[in-house]
């Protein structure tokens, strides 16, 4: 990140220096002004294309310009015997030179965007409460199902891992505005919070595939039981929402009983438990 903050930096830096210097020669080449005017005005269109499309682009228009701006010279020289001077030869070099400064800007302005994106997902990703939900994260997730693995082997409890997610999410969020994908979000959330029990804990697993986790001290077919009453809650609340939007919305599930043979990790869990949603078409 601080190598794309100086080059972005410095590119705007050089930006900056290219229209001083055009100013100054602007200034100081009065009997040119005109056309010196109307070239900057070029320069500058030419950039600001560069900066919407890509270098390869605004290249090929600065060529292009370039070979219009020698070919008009050359007619003026043979038709009038006018000679160009230094204003010519200037505008050759400071024409490209905008569109690659502001190329490097915009590239890597959008690198430091970029990399803001995967720090907040990273940041999301390390806090133990989800920003949205205000539900416990994969790493609270981790140091908690411990404790139930754990806990399990020495007691030989039942314990059950429950994984929830959005049907069709990923064509849904292309579909839907930010308001509803937050609507959507809330009413799968407030679901399994009115299905489930005050000791059994909720987790945010994936907030790219957006997926819910749900550790529970009972066996399989207690979970059955807590899955179907979840899907029965949320029906009832996406009901509202799908004639309201025109959209339909449910969810699927999948629940593992932890295998101490079986599964070793936290992430083996939810694998586990994500591999059962295949069976929820």
């Amino acid at each position: 990140m601080k190598n794309s903050k100086l080059f972005s930096d410095l590119s705007l830096l050089g930006f900056l220096l290219l229209s001083f210097i055009v100013v100054v020669f602007t200034s100081f080449n009065q009997g040119s002004f005109v056309q010196n005017v109307v070239f900057m005005n070029i320069a500058m269109l030419l950039a600001i294309i560069t900066y919407f499309t890509n270098l390869t682009i605004g290249l090929i228009l600065n060529l292009i310009f370039i070979f219009l701006e020698g070919s008009y010279a050359l007619y003026i020289s043979i038709t009038t015997s006018q000679s160009f001077g230094t204003s010519l030869y200037f505008w050759l070099v400071m024409t490209p030179l905008f569109s690659v400064m502001i190329y490097l800007f915009g590239y890597h302005t959008l690198q430091l965007q970029e990399e803001n994106t995967q720090l907040e997902r990273k940041n999301r990703q390390l806090g133990i409460l989800d920003d949205e939900t205000r539900l416990r994260t994969m790493r609270a997730y981790k140091e908690d199902a411990q404790v139930f693995m754990s806990t399990s082997r020495r007691f030989n409890l039942p314990v059950t891992m429950v994984v929830i997610q959005v049907k069709y999410w990923n064509e849904l969020q292309r579909m839907l505005s930010d308001e509803q994908i937050s609507e959507v979000v809330r009413r799968v959330t407030n679901t399994m919070k009115h299905a489930i029990r005050d000791n059994d804990i909720l987790y945010v697993l994936n907030r790219e595939n957006l997926t819910w986790g749900l550790l529970l001290f009972t066996d399989q077919d207690g979970s059955r039981i807590v899955t179907e009453r979840i899907k029965e809650f949320f029906e009832e609340s996406a009901n509202e929402f799908s004639s309201q939007n025109q959209v339909e919305i449910a969810i699927r599930t999948g629940a593992k009983q932890f295998d101490a043979e079986t599964i070793q990790t936290p992430y083996d869990f939810i694998e586990a438990a994500i591999k059962e949603l295949e069976y929820d078409v």
